[in-house]
Order: structure tokens, then C-alpha cells, then sequence
């Protein structure tokens, strides 16, 4: 029997996990699951990425395991969006990452959001959304499976785009 990410075994599981994120947030939209999961309306995770300074791809160089905060590198290979100029292509630049291992008080359902450690240190590239002074806002990171000519995540996208729902305690 296999076992997913989120540490549930057999089929049902794999199903659990892709289907757990867009039905949290189509409940969240809704207003249903917002006080219940501690986990803000959708339009907050929107609102971070229309606001954001920068959404680029990246080129994963390096990944460092730390509780809860993974320093990543990276190689820039796509901009969608640089306000301030700052960013270059081919520039290696530094984010922090939330990260947890699979089953990290996944029961508390604090509304963070997380990338799984195994997950990210087989990742080759990232989609991230940065502010201007370059940290990640509401967690809007995710990993993709190769550069794209458009976003893999609009800006525009009703609610959360990546991550996996856990409470971390």
C-alpha cells in the first residue's frame, strides 16, 4: 500500500490530496470554512499576489532543511512581473520557504501554508510571488513542473494557487 504526503495510505488517499486544497478553498470562498480552519477569505491570497512586487520562475540551486523555514536559491528564468526593476534574468537570488515534513501537526489545521520538505528538495523549479523587500507573501510559492510562458498561477486566481493546508504548531 502506498502512502501520499499527507501520510494517508492507498487511493483514496492520492485522491484526498488533490482534492482536499480546491474544495478548502471553494469552502473558504463561500465564508463556510473560514472561521472553523482559522484560515483567511480567499480574496486575502489574491489581494498578496496582485500586490506583489515580483513573479518570477526559478531555477531550484539549492535547498536548505530548516524547521518550518526552508532557505531556497535559485536561478531566475522567467519575469512576469518586476515593479521596481529589480530583477534580472540569470540573477540567483534567495527566498524563505514555509516547509514542513509530511505529517507536521497536519491535525491543527492553523491555515498556514507549507511545501513539503521531500517535495521541494526533488523540485527543480519554483513559481513565487515576492515582495518588495523580497520575502513571499501569504506563502504564494509553488513548484512547477518546468518554466512556462505564462504564469502556472495567475495573479488574478480566485484564492490559493500552491501549498498544502496544515497547522503548524
Amino acid at each position: 500500500m502506498t502512502e501520499s504526503p499527507g501520510g494517508r495510505a492507498g487511493i483514496s488517499a492520492t485522491i484526498l490530496d488533490r482534492a482536499l486544497p480546491p474544495v478548502v478553498a471553494l469552502l473558504m470562498c463561500c465564508g463556510v470554512a473560514t472561521s472553523a480552519w482559522s484560515v483567511p477569505p480567499c480574496h486575502y491570497y489574491r489581494d498578496a499576489r496582485l500586490k506583489a512586487a515580483a513573479h518570477l520562475q526559478l531555477k531550484l540551486i539549492h535547498v536548505k532543511e530548516s524547521p518550518r523555514s526552508c532557505p531556497v536559491r535559485g536561478e531566475i528564468v522567467r519575469i512576469f512581473r518586476d515593479v521596481g526593476k529589480r530583477y534580472k534574468r540569470g540573477d540567483v537570488i534567495e527566498v524563505e520557504i514555509t516547509c514542513a515534513n509530511p505529517g507536521d501537526g497536519i491535525a491543527g489545521h492553523s491555515g498556514d501554508y507549507y511545501t513539503l520538505i521531500p517535495e521541494l528538495e526533488r523540485a527543480h523549479w519554483l513559481e513565487v510571488f515576492l515582495t518588495k523587500d523580497g520575502r513571499i507573501p501569504m506563502d504564494q510559492v509553488g513548484i512547477i513542473e518546468a518554466p512556462t510562458p505564462q504564469p502556472v498561477c495567475s495573479p488574478e486566481a480566485e484564492c490559493f494557487c500552491f501549498g498544502s493546508l496544515v497547522g503548524i504548531p
